[in-house]
């Protein structure tokens, strides 16, 4: 009676052993098949996130632009930048120019640093 018992039991666990072998081999099989489709999909979503991103930065900006060339078209914007790229004035203003005063700091500088042929020669004449 203990042979039949020990061979069932070698059967049971032989089966088993059967049993979860070929689960594993059915789960490795499926997660082969379904890895490569779900790492694109979450790589399609990050792409999507950043690209929903980036569609919200150019919607902005668009938004941006269209207040900057309405405000462009209008006559105040074209008077300011006639008066100060132009030098246009209304009739009845007298136009300044301001000219800044050299100090004699600034001129020195201006004197002192050679050109670049100046510093050409000295290297030359240090070699030789």
């Amino acid at each position: 009676m203990s042979k039949i018992r020990k061979i069932k039991q070698k059967n049971i666990k032989s089966k088993l052993r059967n049993s979860i072998i070929a689960i594993l081999i059915v789960l490795t099989i499926v997660s082969i098949w379904l890895i490569p489709p779900m790492l694109k999909l979450i790589e399609a979503r990050g792409e999507n996130a950043r690209l929903k991103k980036e569609l919200v930065a150019c919607e902005k900006s668009n938004k941006d632009l269209k207040k900057l060339i309405a405000n462009l078209k209008t006559d105040e914007y074209i008077e300011v930048e006639a008066r100060k790229k132009l030098g246009y004035i209304k009739q009845g203003e007298v136009a300044y120019t301001v000219i800044q005063k050299r100090t004699k700091e600034k001129e020195k500088k201006q004197v002192e640093e050679p050109n670049l042929w100046e510093k050409t020669v000295t290297y030359f004449k240090g070699i030789f």
